[in-house]
């Protein structure tokens, strides 16, 4: 069966509920409307062949017979759509590019126009016409094709409204404010309300399913919960699949009305009631922030990988999720290194790889000077053992650069992070107990700081698992640097008032 932007040829789905001929969920005068329009035609010749809804090949009484019986009733639960794209892709309508059915995937061969701005919805939509309402559990595979472009994508797109108006999951291989996470997209705005962490290389299979619960949307990739958020401005909609401006395939998509079965709750959203820490951070005024370290402050992953931004990119996209209003500073710039950003508010860092806690101490009061930022992401010492450098003495060093800044920028509220984790036999021969024993020096120090009335808060990683890391063992890979964003995300969010 072919597929043509805006037709679907030779629709074959019945509706689920007996008597839903245009698939919108409930039988009523449209339905009624339909099937009297065909009666006494043969299927092959109705405007809508689920007209004939016993399938024996007329519109007839016995159609009528059993559309009357379910007049005025909706589906609230049971399978809306089952399609596995076997030969064809009945009751999909296109709004966006060239879509086929080929080798038992529904693919977008060709691509509408890029839209002219990243914050617009997608190029490339195919939605299935049932109407989907109320709580709902929707599963399907897909995978972007691989491009000469960093930025490849294949979205699940649910509630659809038209084409300004809708829901998506849409997984990138790349990640900033606009590519890679559960967005609404409403009057033709993206608004990304939590993001997906770990990015998936374009060219990979993998499934996703997205829950409702009231307005609770859950999104989930190979069965690990990714993303949380609290949303109701869409109810019923059609559901289907998209791209940004690229190709893509998809597969065996199925939605199942009624609540989903119990699943990891969502994640806490930052509390809107600073900790007794008494770190403030508003909203309503732009937080410059300083994002200052080493290599894992920039990003590196080993193995000859330059970076992609680490933590910090997955960061600033749940910060713009939650309304922060913020913009980072230092002297790198992430877009110069030829990480790609569609925001470069945040490409700015103080992460300079294979530096140790002198070296941050001595530029420091010219980058004070430079940017006076707001705040200080902070994670330093990694490489003072690398470095075999008075290892010993790296906790001493730390509490005189936290004095340093804190003198010269009474106000400025310094976030002090632990080194992250190693694995036994990483590439550099860090010893993961000298790690650790350097993290646990910083409770003491920055407890001290704050006693004396200082700006000077902790945030203790997560230790990171063996699939976290990068080909060293040293420096995170996507997960682990996923999972420090998180980390980041939860501490600074602690802070914020309305």
């Amino acid at each position: 069966m072919g597929v043509l932007a805006g037709v679907v040829i030779g629709l074959t789905r019945a509706a689920v509920l007996p008597g839903d001929i245009n698939s919108d969920n409930k039988v009523d005068v449209t339905d009624l409307s339909i099937l009297l329009a065909n009666y006494g035609k043969p299927a092959s010749q109705a405007t809508n062949p689920a007209a004939d809804i016993n399938g024996n090949g007329t519109v007839e009484i016995t159609d009528l017979s059993v559309l009357l019986t379910n007049y005025g009733k909706t589906n609230t639960s049971g399978t809306i759509i089952s399609e596995d794209f076997s030969t064809a892709a009945p009751g999909f309508s296109v709004f966006g590019g060239t879509w086929a059915v080929s080798g038992g995937k529904y693919r977008v061969d060709a691509s509408a126009p890029a839209p002219s701005s990243p914050q617009a919805g997608l190029a490339n939509v195919s939605v299935n016409q049932a109407m989907v309402a109320g709580d709902f559990t929707l599963t399907a595979s897909m995978s972007a094709d691989a491009s000469a472009s960093p930025w490849d994508d294949a979205a699940v797109v649910f509630a659809y409204q038209d084409a300004n108006n809708y829901y998506m999951l849409l997984v990138n291989e790349g990640n900033d404010l606009y590519t890679h996470g559960l967005f609404r997209v409403q009057n033709g705005v993206k608004t990304e309300l939590a993001d997906l962490g770990a990015v998936i290389p374009a060219g990979e299979d993998y499934a996703v399913k997205v829950t409702r619960k009231g307005q609770i949307l859950q999104a989930f990739i190979d069965g690990q919960l990714r993303a949380s958020a609290t949303d109701g401005a869409f109810g019923a909609g059609k559901a289907g699949f998209g791209t940004w401006d690229n190709t893509a395939r998809f597969d065996n998509l199925v939605v199942v009305q009624g609540a989903p079965s119990p699943s990891v709750p969502p994640s806490p959203s930052p509390t809107s009631t600073p900790p007794p820490s008494g770190c403030r951070l508003s909203k309503s005024t732009l937080v410059k922030i300083m994002p200052t370290g080493d290599s894992i402050t920039y990003g590196a992953i080993g193995g000859g990988n330059t970076g992609t931004g680490g933590y910090r990119k997955p960061l600033w996209a749940l910060a713009a999720s939650a309304g922060w209003n913020t913009a980072t500073y230092g002297i790198l710039d992430d877009v110069q290194q030829g990480i790609q950003y569609h925001d470069t508010s945040h490409s700015k860092h103080s992460g300079v790889g294979g530096v140790r806690i002198d070296y941050v101490q001595s530029n420091m009061n010219a980058w004070l000077d430079a940017w006076n930022p707001d705040v200080i992401l902070l994670q330093i010492g990694t490489n003072d053992i690398i470095q075999n450098y008075a290892v010993a003495d790296a906790p001493n060093r730390l509490s005189a650069l936290i004095d340093q800044i804190t003198t010269r920028r009474p106000n400025l509220q310094l976030f002090v992070s632990t080194i992250t984790s190693v694995l036994p036999g990483n590439g550099y021969g860090v010893n993961p107990a000298t790690v650790t024993a350097y993290n646990a020096s910083l409770t003491g120090i920055v407890n001290q700081k704050a006693a004396a009335g200082k700006k000077v808060y902790l945030l203790t990683l997560p230790m990171l698992g063996s699939g976290d890391f990068g080909p060293d063992g040293l420096h995170p890979g996507p997960v682990g640097y996923s999972k420090m964003a998180q980390a980041w995300y939860g501490r600074l969010g602690g802070c914020y008032v309305q």
